[in-house]
């Protein structure tokens, strides 16, 4: 460090070589050696030191900014903004702050991708429109020459072929001045001259023939028509697009954040201006922090920049392309006006018409935030009355918002109808979603799968529906912040019921204003009346045996109190549920759709001197089911419990996770805490199912299959015997089918059984009153699981019972490639899933389709069916674990267009090993898929896929086949319908050769090119 600071960058690389030697587990050593190939330019052992470094920890933020200096230097803009993206992200987790060097080299790589994007389109459009004239002048020639063809058809045969073809070359050099050989050559071949004939013969004459006038202004008009079509050409294209010099921004109109025109302009106290959009952006996901500046900033502070936004407004009037915002408009369009346009007279000048027309008729997006201009629905119900007695509440624990978390005491994913508060207080049925009530306002945030759910639930009266992460959407915190500002009331919430990472995130967030949570009591429970609120579950609590969990508990405690002594902790407090039931082999009823009971425990390194200890409703389990070795409590002595043991002088590290609560961490000295919170040792060893685990996994899928068979089987003939089955009594008579199954014990979640339109909501949620019938006209997407004594699954599969749309078949068909991409990816050790979700979106990608959640979660083993820590999706997770052997996962890429239809499927894979040997000690792994179920045959559009991909599909249907069938004897609808879908597809149609494409045809490829540039 010392050289490093006189600049004696080589005799500081080698300290860092020496240290590295001694131990080349230290991820600072490298970070702080890259930062000296840094300065001595050399980027390849930049990359090379920055990506061990992200090797040893993946959350190094140094490492993430100097992997994208040197993508900086590579040119490669997009890598280098997503690793800036990536160490802002962290310093926001972390709460550090490396001031504004990481956010400079960010906005700088933004700056000259813009550059290079722009460089790049007027490239683009330069070539093509040379291309374009190019075409227009080979037309003429053409036209030319027919016209020629046809003079010396009708010509007098006694004249002479060479006085002809004199003619022909004095005009052609009149009115073009070209000389060159292969006119000459053309013309010959027209006159049955020889070209070195014609030449010679051409020059000895002199032209000195008199030219055809007829000819002579046949010839003239069609050179005057090419003329005017390459000037209307170059017209449109002004029209269109016009030149570089007119797409220039000037630079007090540019956004310094995203570098393009700032449309809605508003100016800090700091005197800076940016995009409205850009700033919220930044303070809601990188900093609370004017990025110029860098100086505290929330949205309320931000003011409209009226006199800039008046001098952009005449910008745009000026210069029409600047309307167009690829990213902000919809180019929507008539079958009426695509048919004009692709049968045009000229199709060349009426196609870039089209354009123009395309241009005309492009309308804006909505944002996200959804206003109180609303008709309050018969599904909402009214929550006015609930409203002004929680704000009762409020005001005697003297704060002025309270926040509501759809989770109970331990963070579940699932909860009772006893802990539904959040429910109770808005309507929103969803599982996700967070109220804030104000004594002004009231706010529901909820993801993309809710957003038509919500629109029907939600009190719309009363209620804002906020769409987390939609365009100009602030964040809840952020939200909290502005409605707080200027005031002298503090936030609340119920610490119990509030995670430890949002009440850190939150209280950084209202350090800014002054401001810090407050916790109090539960005050939906103060005003839920007992007559109305549901009774609390207390099932009994049952022992699950060994030959389905594979371990005993003594070897279960072994291998998490390993992990813990390897993470340096003493205690472990844990309040997840799936972690205690699989820890201690224990299951209840006490959570719907989850085999849990509710209890906490806490976890000695040193077990086997001091025990571990478990706490549950004592009524619930009998003394014989106690796990042998641990010590068992009533769950209300946990909380004096745990305060006993956060003033014991011998243990000094305990052990918590991200997920565990507030009131918990409350508790715990500081200087007792394990430091960062990480994931639980239970929930990392767990995921990875043991041998015993794994069989049962894989075994349960056939029963699971049978059921799924034989309902499909059951509703196809109800069906076509004319007979009317909605939505929930087609659920039902699934859960007939489930219950006949051997070890089956009750479905692992509510199943979504969704028709037509209704299957576009991701998450929807039938109700027998409002059910909608199933048709042979319409989708039909059925996702269902179960829960067995040896597995959970979750299955979708999405059906159509008559002749689908094309736009259904193609949806469907994009989706299903998506599941064999991901299906057959291959990867190496150390492979996060958030690195494979773009695989299951290329294909959809193709039509401009995607889908909002992920492409996989996470499955457990008689426990939940959404299990962390690994899953498959994009957005970065600082708590995601990369992918290893024996992790179970779902693959389900969807398509939803609203108001329409929805498709989803959806199979249950394993990561296996996928080869016994490794190049350099490099491990591989891929997925084995596990469900056995046909996929919708008729909803397949054959001319989508490769033969590599329809090879895949038959052999699937094949095994489905083959192991089904016997399991299937006696049941004719099921049967029939297993071989109806798992019939064996042709292969794709030849592609027609491409040369006998008519010019009308390749004018619509010249075209599709062209919009493709445009937009």
């Amino acid at each position: 460090n010392k050289h490093f600071l006189q600049k004696k960058y080589n005799d500081a690389i080698h300290c860092y070589n020496q240290a590295l030697k001694q131990n080349g587990e230290k991820a600072i050593y490298y970070v702080n050696r890259a930062l000296c190939y840094i300065k001595l330019k050399q980027w390849d052992k930049v990359y090379q030191d920055a990506r061990h470094c992200l090797d040893l920890d993946p959350n190094y933020i140094k490492a993430h900014a100097y992997l994208g200096q040197y993508y900086i230097e590579q040119q490669r803009y997009d890598e280098a903004i997503t690793y800036f993206k990536q160490a802002l992200e962290l310093c926001k987790i972390q709460n550090k702050n490396f001031g504004d060097e990481i956010q400079r080299l960010l906005r700088y790589a933004q700056k000259r991708r813009f550059s290079i994007m722009e460089h790049k389109r007027i490239e683009n459009e330069i070539s093509l429109q040379t291309y374009l004239r190019s075409l227009i002048q080979t037309d003429k020639e053409r036209r030319m020459q027919l016209r020629i063809e046809k003079y010396l058809e009708d010509k007098d045969p006694t004249q002479s072929s060479t006085n002809t073809l004199s003619i022909l070359k004095q005009f052609l050099s009149k009115i073009t001045n070209r000389h060159n050989q292969q006119i000459t050559t053309n013309l010959a071949s027209v006159v049955s001259v020889s070209p070195k004939v014609a030449t010679t013969t051409t020059h000895n004459n002199e032209m000195n023939v008199a030219i055809d006038q007829q000819l002579e202004q046949a010839l003239q008009d069609i050179e005057q028509s090419a003329d005017q079509s390459i000037n209307e050409m170059n017209t449109l294209f002004n029209e269109v697009d016009v030149r570089r010099k007119r797409r220039e921004i000037p630079e007090y109109l540019t956004c310094k954040l995203c570098y393009d025109l700032m449309r809605d302009p508003v100016i800090t106290p700091f005197g800076i201006t940016y995009c409205r959009s850009c700033i919220e952006e930044n303070l809601y996901k990188v900093s609370h922090l004017d990025p110029i500046a860098n100086k505290p900033l929330v949205v309320d502070q931000l003011v409209n920049n009226l006199v800039l936004k008046e001098i952009v407004e005449k910008f745009i009037k000026e210069n029409e392309w600047a309307k167009i915002r690829p990213q902000r408009f919809a180019i929507q369009y008539s079958t009426r006006l695509v048919l004009q346009a692709f049968l045009p007279k000229e199709p060349v000048l009426d196609m870039l018409h089209f354009v123009l027309v395309l241009i005309a008729i492009a309308s804006s997006f909505s944002d996200g935030v959804n206003t109180n201009q609303c008709t309050p629905l018969s599904t909402q119900k009214n929550t006015s009355t609930i409203l002004a007695q929680i704000r009762q509440e409020m005001q005697k624990e003297d704060i002025g918002l309270y926040v509501v978390f759809a989770d109970d005491e331990h963070g579940s994913e699932y909860t009772q109808a006893y802990d539904k508060r959040r429910d109770w207080l808005t309507g929103f049925r969803g599982s996700a979603g967070t109220a804030v009530v104000s004594l002004r306002t009231a706010a529901l945030w909820t993801d993309s799968r809710y957003f038509t759910q919500a629109e029907e639930q939600l009190d719309c009266a009363n209620w804002l529906l906020m769409r987390d992460r939609d365009p100009g959407v602030p964040t809840i915190i952020d939200w909290i912040v502005s409605e707080l500002n200027q005031t002298a009331l503090r936030p609340g919430t119920t610490a119990v019921f509030t995670s430890t990472s949002w009440w850190t995130s939150a209280n950084s967030a209202l350090k800014i204003i002054g401001k810090e949570l407050r916790s109090v009591e539960d005050l939906v429970s103060r005003i839920w009346p007992s007559s109305e609120r549901p009774k609390e579950l207390q099932g009994q609590i049952f022992t699950h045996d060994i030959e389905y969990a594979g371990e005993t508990v003594a070897q279960k405690l072994n291998r998490t109190t390993a992990e813990m002594k390897r993470l340096g902790a003493t205690t472990a407090v844990i309040s997840a549920l799936d972690e205690t039931a699989w820890l201690f082999n224990l299951r209840g009823t006490d959570i719907p759709f989850n085999p849990f009971f509710k209890s906490y425990a806490i976890i000695h390194a040193d077990y086997q001197v001091n025990q571990p200890e478990l706490f549950v409703n004592l009524a619930q389990l009998n003394v014989s089911q106690y796990p042998p070795g641990v010590r068992v409590f009533n769950n209300s002595i946990f909380w004096s419990r745990l305060n006993q043991i956060s003033t014991n002088a011998s243990i000094n590290r305990i052990m918590l996770n991200t997920k565990i609560s507030q009131a918990i961490l409350n508790l715990i000295p500081e200087n007792k805490l394990l430091l960062p919170l990480s994931n639980s040792p239970v929930q990392r060893i767990k995921a990875r199912k043991n041998a015993k685990e794994r069989k049962g996994m894989q075994d349960c899928q056939l029963r699971d299959a049978v059921a799924r068979m034989k309902h499909l089987g059951w509703l196809e003939k109800q069906l076509d015997e004319g007979k009317s089955i909605n939505e929930t009594q087609s659920s039902d008579q699934l859960l007939v089918y489930q219950q006949q199954q051997d070890r089956f014990q009750f479905p692992s979640f509510r199943a979504i059984t969704a028709s037509g339109d209704r299957a576009a909501i991701v998450h929807y949620s039938a109700a027998p009153e409002t059910a909608q019938l199933i048709t042979k006209n319409k989708v039909y997407l059925l996702d269902a699981g179960s829960q067995y004594l040896d597995c959970t699954t979750d299955i979708t599969r999405t059906h159509h019972f008559g002749v689908p749309k094309d736009l259904e078949k193609r949806a469907y068909t994009r989706v299903l490639q998506g599941v064999i991409d991901i299906a057959e990816a291959v990867f190496p050790t150390g492979t996060y899933g958030r690195s494979l979700d773009h695989l299951g979106r290329m294909s959809l990608y193709r039509d401009g389709m995607t889908f909002g959640h992920g492409v996989g979660h996470g499955i457990g083993h008689f426990l939940s069916v959404h299990e962390g820590p690994q899953r498959i999706a994009s957005p970065y997770n600082a708590l995601e674990e990369t992918l290893a052997d024996g992790v179970f996962l779902s693959d389900e890429p969807g398509f939803y267009k609203p108001g329409d239809f929805g498709i989803r499927i959806e199979n249950d894979m394993e990561v296996v090993l996928a080869n016994k040997s490794s190049y350099e000690n490099r491990q591989y792994l891929r997925f084995n898929t596990i469900t056995l179920l046909p996929y919708e045959r008729s909803l397949i559009d054959a001319s989508l896929l490769t033969n590599a991909q329809l090879n895949t599909i038959n052999q699937y249907h094949a095994k489905v086949r083959d192991i089904l069938e016997p399991l299937l004897q006696g049941d004719e609808a099921a049967l029939h319908a297993l071989h109806t879908r798992t019939a064996s597809i042709d292969s794709i149609p030849t592609i027609p050769n491409l040369s006998y494409i008519s010019i009308g045809s390749s004018s619509l490829i010249t075209f599709i090119l062209f919009l493709r540039i445009l937009f």
